[in-house]
């Protein structure tokens, strides 16, 4: 069965929003759930591409942007 990896990548990475807005970090297993694979499968795609690096990362950029808004924000 073919899956959109990266639709996939992109929701556990970046999270996507669920019904009422909010941002869902999702585990690989609730990935599974969402998309019909199987775990091992997405287990070693996600290793593979590093996509815990990718989600730190990620992370990490948001806060920075944040953080900047934040600064603009006292700032003005």
């Amino acid at each position: 069965m073919a899956y959109d990896w990266l639709l996939i990548k992109r929701e556990y990475v970046q999270g996507y929003p669920d019904k009422d807005g909010q941002i869902i970090c999702p585990t690989l297993e609730q990935l599974c759930e969402r998309h019909g694979c199987s775990l091992s499968t997405i287990m070693k795609k996600s290793a593979s591409e590093k996509w815990p690096t990718e989600r730190k990362i990620f992370g990490r950029k948001k806060e920075e942007k944040i953080e900047e808004k934040k600064i603009e924000v006292l700032a003005e």
